[in-house]
This record gives C-alpha cells, sequence and structure tokens, in this order.
C-alpha cells in the first residue's frame, strides 16, 4: 500500500506540474493584447496600434476607464460618441463601428464595458490596425485615461482551472494519505499476528 500512495503522490504531483503549465500559458497568452489609449473628453485625431493575433477565434473589443485622480466628482456615464475600426493586414477594414451614449463612468476606479466582439480567423498573418477616435467628446470624463482594447479569445477560464487542478492535488494527497495509514495499520495487525 506505501508503493500504491508512492504512485498517486507521485501522479498528483506530474499532473499538478503539467496542468499549472498549461494555466500559466494559456495566461501569458491572454495578456497579449492590443491597447489604444485616447481621451474621451476630447476629439483629438484618429489614434492608432498595430497587433499581431497570436490566435484565431472571436475577439471581444472592450472600453477601459479610470479616473486620473481621487478627487470627488459627479459621477456620470459617458454622453459622447467614438469611432472604432480593425483593419487586416491587407488594408482592408474588418470592422468599423461608432459607439455613442454608453452606460460608462468617469469613476475614480478602473471599470471596463465590453462592446462588440470581431472574429479573426488567421493568426500571426501580419499586423491589424486598432484605430480609435473620439468624434463627440464629454467633458465629464476630462480627468478620466481611457483605452480600447482587443482581447483575445480564451481557450478555457483560467480560474476555474486552476480550482479544478487544486481539488484534484486535494483529493489525490487524502487518497494517498489513506493509502499510507492504511498501509501503517495493515503492517501494525501483521506484526501483531507475529508476536501471536
Amino acid at each position: 500500500m506505501t508503493i500504491a500512495a508512492g504512485v498517486v503522490f507521485a501522479v498528483a504531483a506530474v499532473r499538478w506540474n503539467a496542468a499549472s503549465e498549461r494555466v500559466a500559458q494559456e495566461r501569458r497568452e491572454l495578456r497579449h493584447v492590443a491597447r489604444v489609449e485616447f481621451d474621451l473628453s476630447r476629439a483629438d485625431g484618429v489614434k492608432t496600434t498595430e497587433y499581431t493575433p497570436r490566435r484565431p477565434g472571436m475577439y471581444a473589443i472592450a472600453l477601459e476607464t479610470r479616473g486620473l485622480d481621487w478627487e470627488p466628482r459627479a459621477t456620470a456615464t459617458f454622453a459622447g460618441a467614438f469611432e472604432v475600426e480593425v483593419v487586416d493586414p491587407g488594408g482592408r477594414s474588418v470592422a468599423r463601428k461608432r459607439f455613442q451614449n454608453l452606460y460608462h463612468t468617469n469613476e475614480s476606479h478602473p471599470h471596463w464595458i465590453g462592446l462588440d466582439t470581431i472574429t479573426i480567423e488567421s493568426a500571426g498573418t501580419g499586423a491589424w490596425q486598432v484605430r480609435v477616435a473620439t468624434v463627440q467628446p464629454d467633458p465629464n470624463f476630462v480627468r478620466t485615461a481611457s483605452a480600447l482594447l482587443l482581447n483575445p479569445p480564451a481557450r478555457f477560464d483560467t480560474g476555474w482551472a486552476a480550482l479544478g487542478n487544486f481539488l484534484e492535488l486535494a483529493i489525490a494527497s487524502i487518497l494517498g494519505l489513506l493509502l499510507l495509514i492504511a498501509g501503517a495499520v495493515a503492517f501494525y495487525v501483521a506484526r501483531r499476528k507475529e508476536r501471536r
């Protein structure tokens, strides 16, 4: 039983290591985000960034805003408008949208709102361009910093995967411990029978 317990612990350790590496790799991949910083409080032209997708799939377009200070201010939702365009490596516009009057506030803490999704069919085919321009500024967003994000698709939920890995390790550890206890009890019983 001691050998069985050792095997259970070894298998659990190997699976934990492999699963943890898979979760870490997915988290690294999800950090590869296109980010275009722009100002919602003034129309200062088109802001652009280049982005090379690493995987095909459905990419989420989101707006992030955070206050530049912790000064008290009247909370207001965004009453302006901005345009977003995603251009493929060949110069073809894949998505062009106008967003206005969003329920997105000017509070001091960082906050996000999902705007849309686009599908990118092939990865690594060259640099895509993500463009954004404020076309109708909102003066309530003067003391804020905003960014448009193009988030890659997730293959799996890393939070649930990490929890699942932990539970699997916990169950295997309990099983291994029970096998060790059963082995010790069996050894004790066998020794007592020999003494009689």
